[in-house]
């Protein structure tokens, strides 16, 4: 397997964590050996989410990137001093805010577990195959609004004041449909994560309880600076042209809904 991080020395051990979710993942029949090894991971500097590039069915595979965070065990071992997500920014040591954010950076070993099978799913898509179609749609459809616009009007600048405005919602709309598609894609990823276990589950519902702190921490800290990236709800600020992702509260509903319903069920087995 394809799991390039080194890691050894760190107390939580993600190298195990990564192994655990393969492991999962070919023993549900959801992934192959040889499609895992088109995985690299790499270690992100960002004390952020995890992420991805690339996905299996591309020529080169994809990489995920895994915050440097899930090697922490303490909020003592966290450093305050670059904390970067996005910019760099200053934590002052001894406030609420700031010790409100180190509690929250720790994730437990089904937290991590999560992250690491959630992006292995999400990398089983057709994103970039996706992106390159619906760019190829809107160069196309712009070069043939512009064409249209030139054999009608004569004049280039009032075919350009009557061309332009058409372009631009003609933008909006195919960047409405990849924001559908990618928020549908993480939805369906979070309908697929309860059949791994309860495991995944817990580690989910703990992954965006922590998400949620950490974000109302920001939004306190980062409320004075001018990127305020953050609602006093814990979510991630929505621009009404890019909306590309489900809110954090909301996924930790879900998870916390999902947990409820997997404890009723061993209660009722119990019985």
């Amino acid at each position: 397997m394809n799991h390039p991080v080194d890691l050894q020395n760190s107390g939580n051990d993600v190298n195990f964590q990564i192994l655990q979710a393969y492991q999962d993942l070919i023993s549900k029949g959801r992934l192959t050996q040889s499609q895992l090894e088109r995985i690299d991971i790499v270690i992100n500097a960002d004390y952020s989410d995890p992420f991805h590039k690339g996905n299996l069915h591309s020529k080169y595979g994809s990489f995920i990137g895994v915050p440097i965070a899930f090697v922490y065990n303490s909020p003592e071992d966290v450093p305050m001093d670059n904390y970067r997500i996005g910019q760099t920014i200053t934590i002052e040591d001894g406030t609420l805010e700031g010790a409100t954010l180190k509690k929250s950076i720790i994730l437990g070993k089904n937290a991590v577990k999560y992250a690491l099978l959630r992006e292995c799913l999400l990398t089983d898509t057709y994103d970039m195959q996706v992106k390159q179609g619906l760019m190829t749609l809107f160069v196309g459809g712009s070069s043939m609004i512009l064409y249209t616009g030139a054999t009608r009007v004569k004049r280039p600048v009032e075919m350009l004041l009557r061309a332009v405005p058409v372009v631009a919602v003609y933008g909006l709309l195919i960047l409405q449909v990849w924001c559908r598609y990618k928020r549908q894609k993480d939805f369906l990823v979070d309908q697929e994560i309860p059949a791994f276990g309860e495991d995944y589950v817990k580690g989910a519902e703990e992954f965006y309880s922590q998400a949620v702190r950490r974000n109302k921490a920001l939004y306190y800290i980062m409320k004075d600076l001018t990127k305020d990236n953050f609602t006093p709800q814990g979510n991630e600020k929505v621009n009404i042209f890019w909306n590309d992702r489900i809110r954090v509260s909301d996924k930790k509903d879900f998870y916390r809904h999902k947990l409820e319903e997997l404890n009723n069920e061993n209660s009722q087995e119990s019985c």
